[in-house]
């Protein structure tokens, strides 16, 4: 199980950007043009925001992420480096849950 932040220092050796080290195609990209804030919110904080958004508990994306607890998602909010120690896998269920394009959680840190 690959974490983000372990795919971060490969795609750094490797010179490449890790979206395109993954081969991602994003299915929500468009929506980033309509929502320019989005791009520059932290990561811990636009997922919050956009939980709260769409109605979601933390118990809601929980589920989504497979059966997760919520403490983890409390973790995700709170903790700005937290969301580099996901396995990529749980990125695409987050993405998904919140409809978000996963570039964006891919991101480097703030």
């Amino acid at each position: 199980v690959t974490k983000l932040g372990e795919a971060r220092r490969v795609a750094e050796i490797l010179e490449v950007d890790l979206p395109k080290l993954l081969d991602l195609d994003c299915a929500h990209c468009p929506e980033v043009d309509s929502h320019p804030e989005w791009r520059s919110t932290p990561r811990h904080r636009l997922t919050r925001a956009r939980r709260l958004e769409l109605g979601l508990s933390r118990a809601d994306v929980a589920e989504q992420l497979g059966g997760g607890r919520e403490d983890e998602v409390a973790s995700l909010e709170d903790d700005p480096g937290f969301i580099e120690t996901l396995p990529i896998s749980a990125l695409f269920y987050l993405c998904s849950a919140l409809r978000l394009p996963l570039p964006l959680l891919l991101r480097a840190p703030a």
